[in-house]
Parts: structure tokens; sequence; C-alpha cells
């Protein structure tokens, strides 16, 4: 009998449903992480594995071996929405750390600012979260303890088998440095770290290695899954490794949720072979005229006021706003920042929504006007003030 991903999302939520319908599925055993789950009502005494944490301790209560756990909420609203809203938790050393993690992760999940921006995306929510405990993925050769990359990858929705892949690099600090590539076939063809444009020598070695490869082939798997409609560009969340546990991959499947249905440019807009792929969503050949709205520091409310389409463009936007935030007519979105043309989440949560996204800084950071025209294909863009 075939297997319905809308089951397993009901069920288990966006995280964990992908996971355990690509398991059931068969052939993903390599690129899942060890994990166990726990549905809304029950505790970590609930789980039933054999695995290392729940066998061997040493003398302090530190899982053995230098084993670090990660702790994820799940719920069915994560597939469709809920970017950066239901909370994870990593570095955990101790059962304690684990049932603590639950504990937070369903607490913070219940709170009404939650509730109320579930209704903002137009979901009903209860609030009942289901968990996912995995072995946290680690990487000796990572400066910052063995923490290993983390990323996502989209294939483009205007343009079919061309990729952005994003990988957040861990340092000794608590930063990452975001690195960014646009893969053509097989062929990077356009590189960012930290938004600056970048030769392919300045990347993580994935990039020159041509590691990202394996990547993109579980993207493909993914695809081929059909747990996204394939009329639909997703978002794969992922780890990468250099150093695999025995039987695993070096690239680990974490999430897939729905980005935007593929759609080709109805029209040429510049020079597509020059596009850094940097905006999303397509306007008509004139463009679109609309308000600017300037998120600052204390304008949330002036902003949520407005009542007609209009473009966000967010100054301060270097993690995820509060979910207080609520933009019901914002109908595009303009990044802004040094790491602008990113899919992070805290721009991810926008493009998603927005009709049409421009990321390009060199486009954004010089609007001031009441009015812009945006013109879009999908794959270029031009951003322009005209009042």
């Amino acid at each position: 009998m075939a297997l319905d991903p809308r089951d397993y999302i009901q069920k288990w939520g966006g995280k964990i449903g992908g996971h355990l319908y690509l398991r059931d599925m068969g052939g993903f055993e390599e690129f899942l992480p060890e994990t166990d789950f726990l549905e809304p009502e029950q505790s970590f005494e609930n789980v039933k594995s054999k695995r290392r944490y729940m066998e061997s301790w040493m003398s302090d209560h530190k899982f053995a071996d230098g084993l670090r756990m990660i702790v994820r909420g799940s719920h069915p609203n994560d597939h469709e929405g809920l970017v950066d809203v239901i909370q994870s938790r990593g570095d955990i050393r101790t059962r304690k750390d684990v049932e603590d993690a639950i504990k937070v992760i369903r607490w913070e999940a219940n709170q009404p600012k939650v509730f109320s921006y579930n209704k903002f995306e137009g979901q009903p929510y209860d609030g009942r979260i289901r968990i996912q405990i995995s072995d946290q993925l680690s990487d000796v050769y990572i400066a910052k303890e063995g923490v290993a990359i983390k990323g996502s990858v989209v294939e483009h929705p205007h343009k079919r088998e061309t990729y952005i892949v994003e990988v957040a690099i861990p340092t000794v600090s608590k930063y990452r440095i975001l690195e960014r590539v646009v893969v053509e076939g097989e062929n990077i063809v356009h590189c960012m770290t930290d938004g600056n444009v970048a030769d392919l020598s300045q990347l993580d070695s994935m990039f020159d290695s041509g590691e990202y490869k394996k990547v993109i082939d579980l993207y493909t798997l993914v695809k081929f899954s059909e747990f996204v409609p394939e009329d639909t560009s997703f978002q794969m969340e992922f780890g990468h490794t250099r150093t695999p546990k025995k039987g695993k991959s070096n690239a680990q499947f974490f999430q897939a949720r729905p980005f935007k249905k593929f759609e080709k440019p109805p029209y040429r807009l510049g020079n597509h072979d020059k596009s850094g792929y940097m905006c999303f969503g397509i306007t008509p050949e004139e463009g679109i005229v609309l308000p600017l709205g300037v998120l600052g520091e204390y304008n949330d409310t002036e902003i949520m006021r407005i009542t007609e389409p209009y473009a966000l463009l967010i100054l301060y936007n270097s993690r995820s706003m509060d979910l207080s935030f609520q933009p019901r007519h914002m109908h595009s979105y303009l990044a802004f920042g040094p790491r602008s043309a990113s899919l992070e989440h805290n721009h991810f949560r926008w493009i998603r929504k927005a009709e049409v996204s421009v990321l390009d800084r060199e486009q954004t950071r010089a609007l001031d006007g009441k009015k812009i025209r945006i013109i879009s294909n999908g794959i270029n863009s031009i951003v322009e003030k005209i009042e």
C-alpha cells in the first residue's frame, strides 16, 4: 500500500513526519540520524529505546563516549508554517537535560503568542507537541568542539535543476559563517560567504571537494519520495559531517518543508547567466507598485496597521522576529543586511509568505521612499523608488 505523507504529518508533525515517512519507505537508513520519538502525551520515561544513552552512564551522569543529543519539537502545523517557532535544544549531555528540554519545548509551544501566531497563519492549533530525540551530528575536524555543519538546500522554483545550497560553518565562538552556492546541473556558478561574493577557493572544503553533491543527491531522493508534491519546490534542512558514524552518510536529513510552486519565468529580465538567484516570485513585466513599510526598532505596531498590500523591509533582521509581529497585508519581502541573500529562518519565514521577495542588498539598502516598483521574473529583479 502506498504511503501517504499527510498521515505522517498529521500524526507526527512536519519534522518527525518526514523522518518516519522516509524510514518506512525504505532506502534512507544511511541518511537518517539515530532517533527516538515521543507522542504528545508521552514523557522521556516512555522511551523504549536500546540506544546508548539509555544503557550507559558515566559517574557524573553524562552520556557515555562524549555523546550529545538534540531534542526537537514537532507539530502538524510546522510543515506549512511555524518557521522557527517550535523550538529545538541541542548540545545535551545528560538525561536530566533531555527531560528539561522536553518540558521547556512543550511549555514554550503553549504560550499565548504561539496560539496567536498560528491564528495569523490560518492554521488551527492545539499545542500538542511531538518530540524527537536524536544523536547530535558531530565532526572531529570542526573547530568548535566537533559540532557539525548544518544547512539547507532548495531547488529553485523558477529554474528546475538549479539548487541553492547554504551551510552554516561553526567557529570557535557561537558565530557561524554562512556560505551560499548556486548549483546548475553539477556546476557551482555563484558563491557567497557571509553575504559577499566569493571564489570557490574561499569556501569550505565540502564545496571545493564536491561533497555538496551528496547533499543534492539526497535532496533528489527526497523529491522522488513524493513527501512534497512534485509541482512544489521544497527546502530540505540537513547536517553534514566528514566523520560519519558507521553505516551513515556524510549528509543527514533533518526536515523537508514546502517552499513555492514551480513556475517558469514568463519574460526575460537582465542577463540570466550572470544571475545570483536572489529573488523569488513573478510580477507582471511592467512590475508592481507598492507602499514601502520599513520596520525599525519600535514601529512594529505601525507596520501591522497597514491595511493595503505593501512591501516589507526589516532593518534589523539578524534573528527571527518575535511572534507578536504579524504583518497581515505584506505582499512582498525585501531582505536587508549583510546576510540578506539567505534562506536562514529569519528570512525564510517571510520569503515563504510573500508573493515576491528580493534578497539583493544592493537593491534594497538604498530604499527610503514611500512607494517602490518591483519587477521580478523569478530569476532577476529590479527595485526602484518612485515616490
